[in-house]
């Protein structure tokens, strides 16, 4: 029995190897080769013009911190006690390079490292002055855009890695084929699928990540702009421009702590980024679609019956909503999506992207 149990054991050995080589793969995926591709680089998180910086190093940990190559951008320093990297840019840099090194108390050197830091322009905001109310129609496609992560793959990768896996080791336990090549592609092939499952995952996660990041951005830039709006009694600004993106407001959904920015133009590009306007408007009936990502409208169907939700328009004026129903409609069903008696309806893709959570509201007084 122990011999039985130790050649299975063997057999599983090398998928192990490959299996700890892959999780060193995201720290991995945070670095740049050089030029001259001699030196790895750290890519720290980007910074913006005129907003505060602050990285701390704090994997490692140092008593005397410096710069021994490159220069950080102007406005940042670092702190020779903590090794952060604080202070407000004031230009717009890309790929700045620059080295840091940390000694401990005996002046012994126990970190260097390099490093790569962009500085953004600040962003360009304007507003959009323009009569009547109603905002121009969008062309409308034949079928809902999709609006998905990728979710289907992952069970399917997963499952057929577990028999691919099985397999390999029943054969190699029942020593069926003597060859060793076939019983190796077979596991190797499990192997792959699920780490490819793994790296889908990954991938998911980041790119949810990402898009929080840009939503959260872009809200904060638009709420600073909105509460410094001046204009006359009878001017109403429709459009807020932020680097060439124009936006009819902000949504609020309360219940699920919420908060995004509402791109007047939806594309695949651009709903990579925050909800869009599908059709209609805020003084109407108005669609609205957002990827199905946890910081999005991932967690719209969630919401129940007279659960309440917000959109500030692009003067400030605020437009609250009431949750009627949820219903799910079919990907190729443009007509049951945008003809509807309802003032607000949100969609996003199921998990296998064929069909689409709508959730319909209607407008009610200010609360």
């Amino acid at each position: 029995m122990f011999m039985k149990a130790q050649r299975i054991i063997k057999s599983f050995s090398w998928l192990l190897t490959v299996s700890i080589a892959f999780l060193m793969f995201p720290f991995f995926g945070m670095m740049t080769v050089s030029a001259d591709e001699s030196e790895l680089y750290i890519n720290l998180p980007d910074g913006v013009v005129g907003e505060e910086y602050n990285q701390n190093i704090d994997y490692i940990v140092g008593y005397d911190w410096s710069i021994t190559f490159g220069e950080l951008p102007l406005g940042l320093e670092i702190d020779s006690d903590s090794g952060t990297i604080q202070g407000i840019p004031t230009e717009a840099a890309e790929d700045i390079e620059f080295e840091i090194e940390s000694f401990d108390s005996s002046d012994e050197t126990i970190f260097v490292m390099s490093y790569t830091v962009t500085i953004l322009s600040e962003p360009v905001v304007s507003d959009v002055l323009s009569e009547p109310e109603v905002l121009p129609e969008p062309e409308v496609a034949e079928v809902l855009p999709e609006t998905g992560m990728l979710y289907v793959p992952i069970p399917l990768l997963v499952a057929f890695g577990l028999l691919m896996i099985i397999i390999g080791a029943v054969l190699n336990y029942k020593r069926e084929i003597k060859r060793l090549k076939p019983k190796i592609f077979i596991s190797f092939v499990g192997v792959l699928s699920i780490l490819s499952s793994i790296g889908v995952t990954a991938y998911n996660h980041w790119d949810d990540s990402r898009a929080e990041y840009i939503s959260a951005q872009t809200t904060q830039i638009l709420h600073e702009h909105i509460e410094k709006i001046e204009i006359e009694e009878d001017e109403i600004i429709q459009l807020i421009e932020i680097d060439g993106d124009f936006y009819i407001g902000i949504i609020n959904i309360p219940s699920q702590n919420l908060e995004l920015p509402i791109n007047n133009e939806l594309s695949e590009e651009k709903l990579k980024n925050s909800p869009c306007r599908y059709t209609g408007d805020i003084t109407g009936s108005i669609v609205i679609g957002a990827h199905n990502y946890k910081s999005q409208f991932g967690r719209i169907p969630n919401l129940k019956y007279g659960d309440k939700l917000m959109i500030t328009d692009a003067t400030g004026n605020e437009h609250w909503y009431t949750v009627e129903l949820t219903e799910i409609i079919d990907g190729t069903d443009v007509e049951s999506m945008i003809n509807t008696s309802y003032d607000l309806t949100l969609f996003t893709c199921t998990m296998d992207s064929v069909s689409r959570i709508t959730v319909r509201c209607t407008k009610i007084e200010e609360i």
